[in-house]
């Protein structure tokens, strides 16, 4: 049937659900007859009597993409960084697959519970592309310098020299703490490439996405760690037994080639390998002997059992301080 309302009335309706203050579909279809003169978009006589026209199932029809785009907005905690950083750092080259070890992609994964206010812990997540090798390191809250730091211990860690890092426009990257004192550190007597991604590409970094996934919120959950002796149980973690775990037996696949017939993908994956085994011929002998003996003294199975130790004294702290031992595992009467 014919469309009784044009898709010129789009626009201003979300300028008048923005400007009201982003009123519910009921409450701005009665706001719109008083709203509507102080419009500042000029619009036609037939634009008007459409929109004084509209319903509720209507208006929220036409405001749902718009809707969808601010609580995707609203619920990161990615904030843009400096301006000027922005125009300096260069956007990371696409289609670009790195044979060497070196090049890692970073990110943050916020320990909010779904509520991005207060201070709570971050979890700085730093993949290699050419091995999948991952490490992690907890933070108190977010700022450049605490992310510096983070970095800077990561990179410590790492068994291969740092050539280059990409991470997104975020603020808690682009300033100055982390350029001065990470990317051009003096001590490191070298300066190592920095890239971004670009605005809202979220693919760009998917090697350590995927990992946010899998090697944090698999483990850590997605509860609120609000209390800061939580960064120092989760570095505990971090820089002991669950990086051996992670990167010394746990296999991943790399993808290969990607081919879409139709409306199916079909994907090619390499050999699944844990990334100890990648960077063999990457490493010297003495180098990754040292790596192999730290392998032979652990148990897989002993490593897994004390990570899950590990994540549970987290939440045991917090239960020991906001409730009794009769209330762990019940739901609290409000």
């Amino acid at each position: 049937r014919r469309r009784r309302y044009s898709p010129e009335c789009k626009e201003p309706l979300e300028e008048l659900w923005v400007g009201s203050g982003y009123m519910s579909s009921k409450h701005l279809k009665a706001a719109i007859p008083t709203w509507l003169p102080s419009l500042r978009t000029p619009i036609s006589e037939d634009i008007r009597e459409q929109l004084l026209s509209m319903s509720e199932r209507v208006i929220e029809g036409f405001l749902m993409e718009k809707k969808a785009q601010m609580r995707r907005k609203l619920n990161t905690g990615t904030r843009r960084g400096v301006r000027k950083l922005v125009t300096e750092i260069p956007i990371k080259p696409l289609g670009v697959r790195p044979e060497e070890p070196g090049h890692v992609e970073a990110d943050l994964v916020a320990h909010c519970g779904g509520s991005l206010s207060g201070i709570f812990a971050w979890t700085l997540t730093v993949t290699d592309l050419a091995t999948g090798w991952t490490e992690c390191h907890a933070i108190w809250g977010k700022c450049g310098k605490a992310v510096a730091l983070a970095l800077i211990e990561i990179e410590k860690r790492l068994p291969f020299p740092l050539l280059s890092i990409s991470f997104d426009n975020g603020g808690e990257f682009l300033n100055d703490d982390v350029l001065r004192d990470f990317v051009h550190r003096p001590l490191r007597g070298r300066v190592i490439t920095a890239y971004r991604s670009r605005t809202c590409k979220k693919d760009e970094l998917c090697y350590v996405e995927q990992k946010n996934g899998d090697h944090v919120r698999s483990y850590i959950g997605y509860g609120r760690l609000d209390w800061e002796l939580s960064v120092r149980m989760m570095n505990n973690l971090y820089c002991g037994k669950w990086r051996i775990l992670q990167n010394h037996f746990r296999p991943q696949q790399k993808l290969q080639s990607k081919q879409r017939i139709l409306s199916k993908i079909f994907r090619k994956m390499d050999k699944p390998e844990t990334p100890l085994s990648r960077l063999q011929c990457h490493l010297s002998t003495d180098v990754f002997e040292d790596l192999l003996k730290q392998s032979s003294v652990h148990n897989p199975f002993a490593l897994m059992a004390h990570v899950r130790r590990g994540v549970r004294n987290i939440y045991a702290h917090y239960k020991e301080r906001h409730m009794t031992a009769g209330q762990w595992g019940r739901k609290v009467a409000t």
